[in-house]
């Protein structure tokens, strides 16, 4: 079995992944593992907004620049005894898919191990809103660790 020396925590603010942030700053504290903190933006309303190119772009990196902001500040929160976090905002611009991009997001930070916090939905709930948890499971490659945070 490979060692575990990369985590990629996903985040979207929420007490879930709050509840995932602290298995995994305990894990990470535990294997001496490097963290990638990551979260998604989605840019269509800003891209498609009116006005010039230059301007819709302005939005887009105003977008993520707060996202950025706010991703430090998680990171500070959980991280802070961590000798290494990279914090990594993705831009999910027109193929907004959060599954996809934190599974491309770990695979490219060559991670060893995926957090994330699920809100642990189920009956008609599950099936309208789904679960980006579950659907990281299913189809990544790399091992996934779910949280279920408090409901």
């Amino acid at each position: 079995m490979k060692a575990i020396e990369r985590l990629l925590v996903a985040t979207d603010f929420s007490p879930c992944a709050d509840a995932a942030a602290q298995v995994a700053a305990q894990l990470a504290e535990q294997l001496g593992a490097t963290i990638c903190v990551m979260t998604m933006v989605d840019t269509t309303a800003a891209r498609d907004a009116p006005g010039d190119a230059a301007t819709r772009q302005l939005r887009v990196e105003a977008l993520c620049g707060v996202a950025q902001q706010q991703l430090r500040g998680f990171a500070d929160r959980y991280f802070a005894a961590s000798d290494t976090v990279r914090c990594e905002v993705v831009d999910s611009g027109v193929d907004v898919n959060p599954c996809a991009d934190i599974v491309r997001t770990a695979a490219q930070s060559d991670c060893d191990l995926i957090v994330l916090g699920t809100h642990g939905r189920s009956g008609l709930d599950h099936f309208l809103i789904g679960s980006v948890a579950e659907k990281v499971v299913r189809t990544s490659p790399i091992p996934t660790l779910v949280v279920r945070g408090a409901t």
